[in-house]
């Protein structure tokens, strides 16, 4: 009998984690969370956000609309707050876009906050000189100094550019957002700051 022993390195764990996680989110974003968002939406007679689609967010409706609303009631001042504080999808939206696994909430007078991560952080620090060793060590010290559990803390703590961008390319409730685009063929990274 032969033992096959395999190692799983930090990138290879994170990057299996941070699929796992997309996968799992989809299934709940087109889900409880879209009929969640729908109905806080109506209830303050908010349409989606016209603003370009990012990411998963793209390949269906239901993932599109749910981001579309998201950033919209992200937009909404919070002196709307009292209109839809007692429902119980506003309370769901609320939980989930404060949860530490998108990093330090920040409710900047708005009904929703957007969380700030270790990259999102180090993005504020470090402008506009912005390289990708500058804001992998910055994300790394913001990591540590916040104490941030969250996919993109965990990146930052093995300061691995690649694992970093790859666990942060959008997600809904955060601010800030890096985008992939191809320029002559090559891919190349662009950092888009403020919320979208």
């Amino acid at each position: 009998m032969f033992t096959n022993a395999c190692v799983v390195d930090n990138r290879v764990f994170l990057l299996g984690l941070d699929k796992l996680y997309r996968d799992a989110m989809k299934q709940h974003e087109r889900g409880e969370l879209s009929a969640c968002a729908r109905d806080v939406a109506a209830a303050l007679h908010v349409n989606p956000a016209d603003v370009p689609v990012e990411g998963y967010y793209a390949e269906d409706q239901q993932l599109t609309e749910y981001f579309r609303l998201v950033r919209a009631l992200q937009k909404v001042d919070e002196s709307r707050t009292p209109a839809v504080a007692s429902l119980r999808e506003f309370q769901r939206l609320l939980e989930v876009t404060s949860a530490s696994l998108y990093g330090r909430p920040q409710h900047k007078g708005k009904l929703l906050p957007v969380g700030r991560d270790p990259l999102s952080q180090a993005l504020l620090d470090t402008q506009p000189d912005w390289t990708v060793a500058r804001l992998t060590a910055a994300a790394h010290a913001a990591a540590h100094q916040t104490d941030d559990i969250s996919l993109v803390g965990l990146a930052a703590r093995i300061q691995d550019a690649v694992v970093l961008t790859a666990v942060r390319v959008c997600r809904v409730c955060r601010g800030s957002h890096l985008r992939i685009l191809h320029f002559a063929g090559s891919p190349c990274l662009c950092i888009v700051q403020g919320q979208s």
